[in-house]
Parts: structure tokens; sequence; C-alpha cells
């Protein structure tokens, strides 16, 4: 999933966190999340993900919560 400049630029946290849920929810395990290189996730979230924080690329690595 490509979401860069738009979520984690202009929204705030509580949005942030809101949307990141849903994305994660439809990744697949070992899907990626490609943000811009000047955002960063939600902290309290950013443990769905592995990857490059430096270069805006997060992996999901296990089930998230709620998907079946």
């Amino acid at each position: 999933v490509l979401c860069r400049n738009l979520v984690f630029t202009y929204y705030d946290e509580a949005l942030q966190r809101l949307l990141l849920a849903q994305l994660a929810r439809r990744l697949v395990p070992g899907g990626a999340l490609v943000i811009g290189i000047h955002e960063s996730l939600p902290a309290q979230q950013a443990s769905m993900f592995a990857g490059s924080a430096s270069l805006g690329i997060y992996v999901r690595e296990t089930a998230t919560a709620g998907k079946t």
C-alpha cells in the first residue's frame, strides 16, 4: 500500500491511528506499507510492522488483531 505525504503528515494522531489500523487489517503478513520518508507511524502502532523507518517502508509481520 502506497500512502505517502497525506495521512501521517496532515491528519491528527487519533485519525492516523484509526487509518493505520484499517490499513494494517488489509495487509497480508509480508505486505508492505510505504509512507513518505519524512513521515512516521504513531508509536503505539509501529510495533505491528518491521522495516526501515528511514526509508518509509514497513512490512506487516504478524496477524493483526481482529483479522480472520
